[in-house]
Protein backbone atom coordinates (compact mmCIF):
# COMPACT_ATOMS: atom_id res chain seq x y z
CA UNK A 1 0.00 0.00 0.00
CA UNK A 2 2.84 2.44 0.72
CA UNK A 3 4.68 1.64 -2.12
CA UNK A 4 1.58 2.16 -4.39
CA UNK A 5 1.20 6.22 -2.56
CA UNK A 6 4.43 6.18 -3.51
CA UNK A 7 4.54 6.04 -6.87
CA UNK A 8 1.43 7.58 -7.36
CA UNK A 9 3.02 10.77 -5.50
CA UNK A 10 5.95 10.52 -7.74
CA UNK A 11 3.61 10.51 -10.55
CA UNK A 12 1.79 13.88 -9.68
CA UNK A 13 5.16 15.42 -9.49
CA UNK A 14 6.30 14.06 -12.27
CA UNK A 15 2.94 15.56 -14.50
CA UNK A 16 4.15 19.20 -15.30
CA UNK A 17 7.42 18.31 -16.04
CA UNK A 18 5.55 16.24 -18.84
CA UNK A 19 4.03 18.79 -20.00
CA UNK A 20 6.19 21.28 -20.21
CA UNK A 21 7.84 20.46 -23.49
CA UNK A 22 4.71 20.66 -25.53
CA UNK A 23 3.63 24.10 -23.81
CA UNK A 24 7.02 25.49 -25.18
CA UNK A 25 6.06 23.96 -28.20
CA UNK A 26 3.35 25.69 -28.70
CA UNK A 27 4.54 29.17 -27.74
CA UNK A 28 7.54 28.58 -30.00
CA UNK A 29 5.13 28.22 -32.88
CA UNK A 30 4.00 31.26 -32.82
CA UNK A 31 5.91 33.67 -35.13
CA UNK A 32 4.19 37.77 -34.66
CA UNK A 33 1.92 39.00 -37.32
CA UNK A 34 5.39 41.11 -38.69
CA UNK A 35 6.58 37.87 -40.51
CA UNK A 36 3.46 36.81 -41.44
CA UNK A 37 2.92 40.15 -43.92
CA UNK A 38 6.61 39.51 -45.38
CA UNK A 39 5.20 36.99 -47.52
CA UNK A 40 1.19 38.70 -47.63
CA UNK A 41 2.11 41.67 -49.06
CA UNK A 42 -0.81 44.66 -48.46
CA UNK A 43 -2.26 43.28 -45.23
CA UNK A 44 -0.48 45.48 -42.69
CA UNK A 45 -1.96 48.67 -43.77
CA UNK A 46 -5.42 47.42 -43.70
CA UNK A 47 -5.76 45.53 -41.12
CA UNK A 48 -4.04 48.21 -39.36
CA UNK A 49 -7.33 50.57 -40.29
CA UNK A 50 -10.09 47.37 -39.92
CA UNK A 51 -12.00 46.31 -36.98
CA UNK A 52 -9.31 44.39 -35.82
CA UNK A 53 -6.36 46.66 -35.62
CA UNK A 54 -6.25 46.25 -31.44
CA UNK A 55 -4.71 42.88 -32.29
CA UNK A 56 -1.99 44.38 -33.97
CA UNK A 57 -0.76 46.81 -31.45
CA UNK A 58 2.19 44.90 -31.17
CA UNK A 59 4.51 42.67 -33.20
CA UNK A 60 4.87 40.21 -30.09
CA UNK A 61 4.73 36.75 -31.05
CA UNK A 62 1.63 35.81 -29.02
CA UNK A 63 -1.56 33.33 -29.56
CA UNK A 64 -4.08 36.32 -28.83
CA UNK A 65 -2.02 39.17 -31.06
CA UNK A 66 -2.25 39.44 -35.43
CA UNK A 67 -2.89 36.88 -37.41
CA UNK A 68 -2.72 34.07 -35.48
CA UNK A 69 -5.14 34.73 -33.00
CA UNK A 70 -7.52 34.07 -35.83
CA UNK A 71 -5.05 31.43 -38.45
CA UNK A 72 -3.29 29.78 -35.31
CA UNK A 73 0.83 29.03 -35.01
CA UNK A 74 2.28 30.82 -38.14
CA UNK A 75 5.87 28.23 -37.99
CA UNK A 76 4.75 24.76 -39.19
CA UNK A 77 2.95 27.44 -42.03
CA UNK A 78 6.66 28.67 -42.46
CA UNK A 79 7.59 24.54 -42.76
CA UNK A 80 4.48 23.52 -45.11
CA UNK A 81 2.21 26.17 -46.40
CA UNK A 82 -0.94 23.93 -46.05
CA UNK A 83 -0.74 24.22 -42.39
CA UNK A 84 -2.72 26.96 -41.59
CA UNK A 85 -6.71 27.68 -40.78
CA UNK A 86 -7.96 28.86 -43.75
CA UNK A 87 -11.63 30.63 -43.90
CA UNK A 88 -13.44 31.24 -47.21
CA UNK A 89 -15.58 34.51 -47.28
CA UNK A 90 -19.01 33.24 -48.37
CA UNK A 91 -18.16 29.64 -47.83
CA UNK A 92 -21.22 27.51 -46.51
CA UNK A 93 -21.07 26.32 -42.88
CA UNK A 94 -17.94 27.45 -42.55
CA UNK A 95 -17.86 26.34 -38.68
CA UNK A 96 -14.25 26.88 -38.59
CA UNK A 97 -14.69 30.53 -39.11
CA UNK A 98 -17.46 31.24 -36.31
CA UNK A 99 -15.76 29.32 -34.09
CA UNK A 100 -12.48 31.54 -34.31
CA UNK A 101 -14.88 34.67 -34.21
CA UNK A 102 -16.20 33.22 -31.45
CA UNK A 103 -13.26 32.98 -29.24
CA UNK A 104 -13.51 36.77 -28.61
CA UNK A 105 -17.03 37.66 -29.83
CA UNK A 106 -19.19 35.35 -27.48
CA UNK A 107 -19.04 37.79 -24.39
CA UNK A 108 -22.25 39.22 -25.36
CA UNK A 109 -25.76 38.53 -25.50
CA UNK A 110 -25.88 39.33 -29.24
CA UNK A 111 -23.37 37.71 -31.34
CA UNK A 112 -22.74 34.73 -28.12
CA UNK A 113 -25.53 32.62 -29.63
CA UNK A 114 -24.86 32.98 -32.92
CA UNK A 115 -24.31 28.73 -33.93
CA UNK A 116 -27.96 28.62 -32.38
CA UNK A 117 -29.04 31.17 -34.63
CA UNK A 118 -30.92 31.06 -37.84
CA UNK A 119 -28.30 32.20 -39.90
CA UNK A 120 -25.85 29.54 -38.05
CA UNK A 121 -28.45 26.79 -39.50
CA UNK A 122 -28.52 28.19 -42.79
CA UNK A 123 -25.21 27.91 -43.51
CA UNK A 124 -24.37 31.72 -42.96
CA UNK A 125 -20.71 32.39 -41.59
CA UNK A 126 -19.54 35.82 -39.99
CA UNK A 127 -17.04 36.28 -43.07
CA UNK A 128 -20.05 35.81 -45.37
CA UNK A 129 -21.23 39.64 -44.07
CA UNK A 130 -18.38 40.75 -42.13
CA UNK A 131 -15.00 42.09 -43.18
CA UNK A 132 -12.27 40.62 -41.35
CA UNK A 133 -8.84 42.04 -43.19
CA UNK A 134 -9.68 45.64 -44.07
CA UNK A 135 -12.49 48.38 -42.97
CA UNK A 136 -15.52 47.66 -43.76
CA UNK A 137 -18.87 49.65 -44.36
CA UNK A 138 -20.09 50.87 -40.33
CA UNK A 139 -19.61 49.71 -37.07
CA UNK A 140 -20.16 45.93 -37.81
CA UNK A 141 -17.88 46.19 -40.31
CA UNK A 142 -19.70 44.84 -42.74
CA UNK A 143 -18.91 43.56 -46.58
CA UNK A 144 -21.04 46.25 -47.99
CA UNK A 145 -23.79 48.51 -46.79
CA UNK A 146 -26.57 46.36 -44.81
CA UNK A 147 -29.59 46.65 -46.75
CA UNK A 148 -28.01 45.98 -49.97
CA UNK A 149 -26.50 42.48 -47.84
CA UNK A 150 -29.14 41.25 -46.53
CA UNK A 151 -30.66 41.74 -50.25
CA UNK A 152 -28.10 39.26 -51.17
CA UNK A 153 -30.22 36.44 -49.69
CA UNK A 154 -33.10 38.23 -49.16
CA UNK A 155 -34.23 39.98 -52.47
CA UNK A 156 -37.80 39.19 -52.29
CA UNK A 157 -37.67 41.54 -49.07
CA UNK A 158 -35.68 44.54 -50.80
CA UNK A 159 -38.61 44.11 -53.59
CA UNK A 160 -41.68 44.70 -50.85
CA UNK A 161 -39.74 47.67 -49.53
CA UNK A 162 -40.12 49.25 -53.06
CA UNK A 163 -43.92 49.13 -52.68
CA UNK A 164 -46.43 51.69 -52.71
CA UNK A 165 -46.51 51.58 -48.89
CA UNK A 166 -43.45 50.73 -47.29
CA UNK A 167 -41.17 51.61 -44.26
CA UNK A 168 -38.82 54.21 -45.23
CA UNK A 169 -35.80 51.38 -45.58
CA UNK A 170 -34.34 53.29 -49.41
CA UNK A 171 -33.94 56.30 -47.03
CA UNK A 172 -31.86 54.95 -44.79
CA UNK A 173 -34.44 56.13 -42.24
CA UNK A 174 -35.18 52.09 -41.08
CA UNK A 175 -32.22 49.31 -41.24
CA UNK A 176 -32.88 45.84 -41.08
CA UNK A 177 -31.01 45.10 -37.86
CA UNK A 178 -33.52 48.01 -36.65
CA UNK A 179 -35.70 44.89 -36.47
CA UNK A 180 -34.15 41.77 -36.82
CA UNK A 181 -31.32 40.47 -35.35
CA UNK A 182 -29.12 38.33 -37.04
CA UNK A 183 -26.81 36.86 -34.65
CA UNK A 184 -29.40 35.09 -31.95
CA UNK A 185 -31.96 32.41 -32.48
CA UNK A 186 -34.58 34.48 -31.20
CA UNK A 187 -38.18 33.95 -30.19
CA UNK A 188 -40.77 32.07 -31.62
CA UNK A 189 -41.91 34.21 -34.96
CA UNK A 190 -44.95 35.60 -33.97
CA UNK A 191 -43.43 36.53 -30.19
CA UNK A 192 -40.66 38.24 -32.54
CA UNK A 193 -42.42 40.22 -34.79
CA UNK A 194 -44.46 41.86 -32.01
CA UNK A 195 -41.62 42.81 -29.75
CA UNK A 196 -40.08 44.31 -33.14
CA UNK A 197 -42.72 46.44 -33.87
CA UNK A 198 -43.83 48.16 -30.22
CA UNK A 199 -40.13 49.01 -30.27
CA UNK A 200 -41.25 51.99 -32.04
CA UNK A 201 -45.26 51.63 -32.12
CA UNK A 202 -45.44 52.00 -28.43
CA UNK A 203 -48.77 52.76 -28.42
CA UNK A 204 -49.99 49.99 -30.00
CA UNK A 205 -48.39 47.53 -27.45
CA UNK A 206 -50.95 47.94 -24.76
CA UNK A 207 -52.26 45.69 -22.53
CA UNK A 208 -55.53 46.95 -23.02
CA UNK A 209 -58.93 46.07 -21.50
CA UNK A 210 -60.32 44.88 -24.78
CA UNK A 211 -57.86 43.30 -26.74
CA UNK A 212 -57.94 42.93 -30.68
CA UNK A 213 -56.65 38.88 -31.01
CA UNK A 214 -54.50 39.53 -34.33
CA UNK A 215 -52.72 42.40 -32.47
CA UNK A 216 -51.53 40.16 -29.30
CA UNK A 217 -51.03 37.12 -31.65
CA UNK A 218 -48.49 38.35 -34.39
CA UNK A 219 -48.47 41.91 -36.22
CA UNK A 220 -47.69 40.53 -39.37
CA UNK A 221 -50.84 38.72 -39.77
CA UNK A 222 -52.31 42.02 -40.63
CA UNK A 223 -49.77 43.60 -41.85
CA UNK A 224 -46.68 43.00 -44.31
CA UNK A 225 -43.56 45.14 -42.23
CA UNK A 226 -41.91 45.43 -45.55
CA UNK A 227 -44.14 46.73 -47.93
CA UNK A 228 -47.20 46.03 -49.20
CA UNK A 229 -49.62 47.63 -52.12
CA UNK A 230 -52.12 48.32 -49.43
CA UNK A 231 -51.86 51.09 -47.43
CA UNK A 232 -50.73 50.80 -43.49
CA UNK A 233 -48.59 47.99 -45.20
CA UNK A 234 -52.32 46.23 -44.77
CA UNK A 235 -51.91 42.37 -46.34
CA UNK A 236 -54.91 43.17 -47.79
CA UNK A 237 -57.26 45.81 -48.46
CA UNK A 238 -59.87 46.67 -45.90
CA UNK A 239 -63.29 44.71 -45.40
CA UNK A 240 -61.45 41.85 -47.53
CA UNK A 241 -58.77 42.09 -44.71
CA UNK A 242 -61.05 42.05 -41.91
CA UNK A 243 -63.46 39.58 -43.30
CA UNK A 244 -60.91 36.91 -43.23
CA UNK A 245 -61.63 36.03 -39.47
CA UNK A 246 -64.96 38.17 -39.21
CA UNK A 247 -66.83 36.66 -42.34
CA UNK A 248 -68.92 34.02 -40.34
CA UNK A 249 -70.59 36.64 -38.07
CA UNK A 250 -73.51 37.61 -40.00
CA UNK A 251 -75.21 38.29 -37.66
CA UNK A 252 -73.30 41.70 -37.51
CA UNK A 253 -72.54 41.93 -41.12
CA UNK A 254 -76.38 42.59 -41.57
CA UNK A 255 -76.24 45.80 -40.22
CA UNK A 256 -73.08 47.02 -42.59
CA UNK A 257 -73.15 47.64 -46.42
CA UNK A 258 -69.64 46.71 -46.79
CA UNK A 259 -70.66 47.70 -50.84
CA UNK A 260 -70.52 51.40 -49.77
CA UNK A 261 -66.91 52.58 -50.11
CA UNK A 262 -67.38 55.49 -48.01
CA UNK A 263 -68.21 53.03 -45.35
CA UNK A 264 -66.58 49.76 -46.49
CA UNK A 265 -63.51 50.46 -44.44
CA UNK A 266 -64.43 48.54 -40.83
CA UNK A 267 -62.25 51.36 -39.32
CA UNK A 268 -64.22 54.12 -39.96
CA UNK A 269 -66.31 52.63 -36.83
CA UNK A 270 -63.82 50.17 -35.13
CA UNK A 271 -61.19 53.43 -35.29
CA UNK A 272 -59.14 51.64 -31.93
CA UNK A 273 -58.37 48.30 -33.70
CA UNK A 274 -55.07 47.66 -31.78
CA UNK A 275 -57.33 47.97 -28.70
CA UNK A 276 -59.60 49.97 -26.34
CA UNK A 277 -59.85 50.49 -22.86
CA UNK A 278 -63.29 51.70 -23.11
CA UNK A 279 -65.27 50.06 -25.84
CA UNK A 280 -65.87 46.33 -26.65
CA UNK A 281 -66.21 46.68 -29.72
CA UNK A 282 -62.95 48.87 -30.47
CA UNK A 283 -64.75 52.27 -31.72
CA UNK A 284 -63.17 54.42 -29.42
Amino acid sequence: MRYRMYILYIGILALPLALLPARAKSVDSYVGWKTCVGCHEGYEGAMKDSMHRSLFVSDKADPKLGCEACHGPGAPHMDDPAKITKFKAGEKVDVKAAKACLKCHNRSTDTGGFMKSRHARKGVSCISCHSVHKKGVGEASLVKKETDLCATCHPEKKAQSMSAYRHPIAEGKVGCTDCHSPHTAGAAASKTYTKACVKCHQEKAGPFRYEHEPVVDNCAECHSPHGAASENLLTVSRPALCLQCHAGDMRSLASHDITDVNSNKCTTCHKQVHGSNSSRTLSN
